[in-house]
C-alpha cells in the first residue's frame, strides 16, 4: 500500500530560512513493508564524466558505471518496489535520457531533487523532463510501517543534509546525499540519527540500500534501545548539541566548495 498526501508541494531548495517549515512538516507518503520493498540511493551522477576522478570511483568510464548501478538495481528490486532518489540523477537531465533510464530499472522510482537535477519545462501542458518519474519532489518525509514487525517508522528524505529535521526529537531518521562521504565520519560518531545513502558514502557505497538496512544501522547505533527513548536521551545534552552545529556547519561548507568546483560545461552524454 502506497498512500500520497497531495497536501505537500514543497518547490523550493532548502535553506535555512525553512527551518519553521521542515520542523512542522506531516509525513507525506506512506509504505507498508508488508507489501513492498524500499530503497534509497543518491548521487548517481550517472554520465557525469567528472564524478569518476573527483570521487574516485571504479569505473573506467560512465557506460561502466552505468552498466554496474543497473545491474544492482535490477538484481534487488522487484516490480512493485518503491526507491527513493535522493538527487543527482543524470548529468544534463534531459528528458529523452531521462525516461530511458527509468524504463531500463524496476519498481517505482521517486526522486528528491538535487542541485544537478535540471527542472526544464518540455510541453504546453506544463509537464517536465521529471515527470517521467513515480514522483519527484524537493523534500519527502515518509512514514515506513510494517505490522509484522512492529514498525512505524518517520523518515526525512533530502539531497542537502540538515541539522534538523521534522520529529528529529522523537526517533524520525534523515537520510541525505550531496556530500559524497565527506560527513560520514561526523554522522557516525554525531549521535543525531542522520547517514548518507549515496553512491560515495560509507554505508551504501555503489549500491543501492534497503530500508530494513538502515533501520537495522540506527537500531544498532542506539543500542539495540528504541529510536524514541534514544533521542530523548541525546536531547538532554545541549552543550555537545551546540558544538555539534558547529562541525556539520563546516562540513557542509567543504562539501559545498568541491561541488562549486565541478565543471557545469561539461558535454552531456545520453544513456
Amino acid at each position: 500500500m502506497f498512500i500520497k498526501n497531495p497536501s505537500l508541494r514543497n518547490g523550493g531548495f532548502l535553506f535555512f530560512m525553512d527551518f519553521v517549515y521542515i520542523c512542522t512538516m506531516k509525513w507525506n507518503t506512506k509504505i507498508n513493508l508488508d507489501e513492498h520493498n524500499v530503497w534509497f540511493t543518491a548521487d548517481l551522477h550517472l554520465y557525469h564524466s567528472n564524478i569518476l576522478w573527483m570521487n574516485k570511483r571504479p569505473f573506467e568510464n560512465c557506460d561502466q558505471m552505468w552498466e554496474h548501478i543497473k545491474n544492482d538495481w535490477n538484481s534487488k528490486v522487484k516490480d512493485d518496489d518503491y526507491v527513493f532518489i535522493l538527487g543527482d540523477v543524470l548529468w544534463g537531465s534531459s528528458r529523452y535520457a531521462l525516461a530511458r533510464m527509468k524504463n531500463s530499472l524496476k519498481g517505482h522510482i521517486c526522486i528528491v531533487m538535487g542541485n544537478h537535477d535540471k527542472e526544464k519545462d518540455v510541453d504546453k501542458t506544463g509537464k517536465t523532463n521529471f515527470d517521467v518519474f513515480d514522483s519527484y519532489e524537493r523534500l519527502e518525509y515518509i512514514q515506513v510501517v510494517s505490522e509484522k514487525l512492529g514498525i512505524m517508522q518517520n523518515v526525512f528524505l533530502s539531497h542537502y543534509p540538515t541539522y534538523t529535521w521534522p520529529q528529529k526529537g522523537r526517533g524520525s531518521i534523515h537520510l541525505h546525499g550531496h556530500v559524497h562521504g565527506i560527513m560520514d565520519a561526523y554522522n557516525e560518531k554525531s549521535p543525531d540519527l542522520r547517514v548518507d545513502v549515496g553512491m560515495d558514502g560509507k554505508l551504501a557505497y555503489m549500491r543501492l540500500i534497503s530500508f530494513d538496512e538502515v533501520y537495522n544501522y540506527f537500531i544498532h547505533k542506539a543500542g539495540d534501545m528504541p529510536l524514541t527513548n534514544y533521542m530523548a536521551r541525546v536531547y538532554a545534552d545541549v552543550n555537545k548539541r551546540m558544538d555539534a552545529k558547529k562541525e556539520f556547519d563546516e562540513l557542509v561548507d567543504r562539501a559545498d566548495a568541491m561541488d562549486d568546483v565541478d565543471d557545469e560545461d561539461e558535454p552531456y552524454v545520453v544513456i
